[in-house]
């Protein structure tokens, strides 16, 4: 028997923002919503797909913009991410088109944070640029962060909310961070959690550890949502649950 994909998605701009800057995606659905309702989708690992998370660069001219030309041009490009170089060759091309989108609407400057899962039969790369986050656990129900913050750090160490790199931005070209999680990276029982810093702003990684243990699906997509309302989020929120199972 195959392995499914089901993946929990929702994104929202919230509510002390006049717009959704942030975007996501599963395999070919796309959302860039103002009032979000979660959406469940489930698909047979047969072919390759990517799913993914961006957050428009606040401070900047059409963050929503540069969101959405990511995540539509990942999108149409997912049958090449099955390798890191796909992956890598990939991202610098989405922050080419942000460049060039830039530049032929008035809106030079733009920028946006990515961070995704590019999964197939028997594989399952991680990747980001910028500070949002992808996290898995394993069937040992164990959260780690697979994402890499690209944040500026302070003279003591400490991360600030200052991006490192991100998508569009005049200068180098990003480099993507990949890496390729657990020993069985597309395996029954494995668990991700994709989000923007609307989500894990305000929720360490043992809230959201405790709920992937204790709810499942749409239930744990609300907890975690109304846990970061709760806990002070003013920013849009984007996030997506995927599970892998028989």
């Amino acid at each position: 028997m195959g392995l499914t994909l089901t993946a929990h998605a929702v994104t929202d701009r919230g509510f002390f923002r006049d717009r959704n800057e942030d975007a996501i995606a599963v395999d070919s659905w796309f959302s860039q919503a103002e009032h979000g309702v979660a959406m469940t989708f489930r698909m047979p690992l047969a072919r390759p797909t990517v799913l993914a998370v961006a957050d428009g660069v606040g401070g900047q001219p059409g963050g929503d913009v540069a969101s959405r030309v990511a995540l539509m041009e990942l999108i149409a490009s997912k049958e090449r991410l099955a390798s890191a170089p796909g992956i890598s060759g990939g991202v610098r091309s989405i922050h080419d088109r942000i460049r060039s989108v830039g530049r032929s609407t008035g809106l030079a400057g733009m920028a946006t944070t990515v961070a995704g899962i590019a999964v197939g039969p028997g594989s399952l790369r991680v990747f980001n640029v910028g500070d949002s986050r992808v996290y898995v656990a394993g069937p040992d129900g164990v959260l780690r962060q697979e994402s890499c913050d690209d944040v500026v750090r302070d003279a003591f160490g400490n991360p600030t909310h200052v991006l490192s790199q991100c998508l569009g931005r005049p200068g180098q070209a990003p480099e993507a961070n990949i890496s390729e999680p657990g020993a069985r990276p597309a395996g029954a029982g494995l668990r991700a959690v994709l989000c923007t810093d609307g989500i894990h702003s305000v929720l360490d990684d043992r809230v959201i550890e405790k709920a992937l243990m204790e709810r499942d699906g749409l239930d744990c997509v609300d907890l975690l949502v109304e846990t970061a309302i709760r806990r002070g989020s003013r920013d849009n929120y984007s996030l997506i649950i995927v599970e892998i199972d028989e």
